[in-house]
């Protein structure tokens, strides 16, 4: 497990080796549910990067509180969520800065909106800081589990306070244009273990784990509850 720990490579195959050998025939199901909970969990822990750790993610299609507890959701509402790669006015990594026209690493992505469009909590999560920046102007970092962070800025105002519990799609503020900005959007950055990361494939998680889910008849609750 070591050498695929560090070499990041993680398939469907690679997956199943790793935790079936620690299910025990004499178990129940419950037991063996949990004893691949905790496998999971702890793989999900120890990723050495995020593409490792999305990887692993995909993986999974039995159990969504995994990732109502990471960045899952877009931030913004965009009428078909397949297209926010289309809908955002600057990606992520190198770019030339639209105020001082130089080369510089963009941190996150920029989703362009209206004045006090609301804003919604990607995952759920602890409020860690709320603030004003001369960057970001108005700001909101939310730390998830996984040693993940969300952070929100350009914002007009904050609909949260620091230190609150907020849950998945949860509105957490206005959009606006404060701090360096050319227009009304919102930068938009996950942060994996200190290191910021392209924020788009978080963006599908959950669009993609519902997708599985509503392919599967018997996962549908019927009205009749059969």
């Amino acid at each position: 497990m070591r050498l695929m720990l560090q070499g990041g490579v993680l398939s469907c195959w690679s997956f199943c080796l790793l935790i079936l050998p620690i299910v025990s025939k004499a178990q129940s199901t419950e037991e063996k549910i949990g004893t691949l909970e905790r496998r999971v969990d702890s793989l999900l822990r120890q990723a050495p990067s995020a593409e490792y750790f999305l990887k692993v993610v995909n993986l999974i299609r039995w159990d969504s509180r995994i990732l109502t507890s990471i960045p899952s959701i877009s931030p913004v509402r965009i009428a078909e969520t397949r297209n926010i790669a289309h809908a955002i006015s600057s990606p992520f990594g190198g770019r030339i800065h639209p105020i001082f026209h130089t080369q510089h690493a963009h941190s996150g992505i920029d989703i362009p909106g209206k004045e006090r469009d609301t804003i919604y909590a990607a995952g759920s999560g602890v409020v860690a800081a709320i603030g004003v920046d001369d960057k970001l102007g108005g700001f909101i970092r939310i730390q998830h589990d996984y040693g993940l962070v969300s952070v929100y800025g350009h914002m007009r105002k904050a609909l949260c306070q620091a230190e609150d519990t907020v849950r998945i799609g949860e509105p957490i503020g206005l959009m606006g244009s404060t701090g360096n900005s050319t227009g009304t959007h919102l930068h938009y950055s996950v942060k994996f273990r200190e290191t910021f990361t392209d924020p788009i494939p978080f963006c599908y998680l959950m669009f993609d784990y519902l997708k599985r889910v509503s392919s599967v008849p018997w996962m549908i609750r019927q009205d009749n509850g059969g």
